[in-house]
């Protein structure tokens, strides 16, 4: 099939629309990256809001970003279940990002995500690369998800800095537990750590500060969670 648009927007709104009536599907994910049309972003995403009320996934990979483009992939990354964020923003960019799915949010070059950022965020999976997240702050994020029911299942934060156990467990009820901790669920187990409970009894969480990884010099900052048994 050879098909030929003078306007590629409308022409790829066409044929999604064809193939989405042909097989009674709703379309299942938007990639915006640095060979999407000019242009052609916000026209999209408004259609695809206009057609449907959530995407499973929303992916931004690759991308050099005006803080007016970040700004609208930021707001509008919340119509998908699933999120993956990897742009490259200006440097003094900040936004007031909010998230709730019921997949996976993971960000890439993450200089603009702060504290606030984080304490907005709700999904089952949370991966963080490049923010400017300090210990304190990462403190503070622990407080809140005690004190709060959240959907978190694991999250994995890489420092740009070195990690301090006595700074992010201030003030935080920990035991060291040294035993292997399965998820029957997924296909890792987590080696001794620390172990957190919600203040009501209902969550555990298996915490590894500084656990070795080949791509980041500071470690990781792993956080897997399970309902209490």
């Amino acid at each position: 099939m050879n098909l030929y648009f003078e306007d590629q927007i409308e022409g790829l709104k066409t044929v999604t629309e064809y193939f989405c009536s042909l097989f009674g599907l709703d379309i299942y994910s938007i990639n915006i990256s640095r060979y999407t049309i000019l242009n052609g972003p916000s026209d999209v995403i408004e259609w695809i809001i206009q057609r449907q009320k959530r995407l499973s996934a929303f992916w931004v990979e690759h991308l050099d970003a005006s803080d007016t483009v970040a700004s609208l992939l930021l707001d509008k990354c919340r119509i998908g279940s699933s999120a993956y964020i990897n742009m490259k923003v200006p440097h003094q960019f900040e936004f007031n990002f909010k998230f709730e799915g019921d997949g996976y949010l993971e960000i890439q070059r993450g200089s603009w995500f702060t504290l606030e950022n984080m304490l907005n965020v709700n999904c089952e999976k949370l991966s963080l690369r490049g923010t400017s997240l300090t210990n304190r702050d990462i403190n503070l994020f622990l407080k809140h998800w005690m004190s709060t029911d959240l959907k978190f299942t694991q999250i994995k934060i890489y420092p740009e800095k070195p990690m301090s156990e006595n700074v992010i467990f201030t003030g935080i009820p920990t035991v060291r537990k040294n035993t292997k901790v399965y998820k029957e669920t997924e296909v890792f187990a987590i080696y001794k750590g620390f172990q957190v409970k919600r203040n009501d009894g209902l969550k555990t969480a298996r915490i590894m500060v500084n656990h070795v990884d080949p791509y980041n010099r500071h470690g990781l900052f792993w956080m897997v969670i399970w309902d209490t048994v």
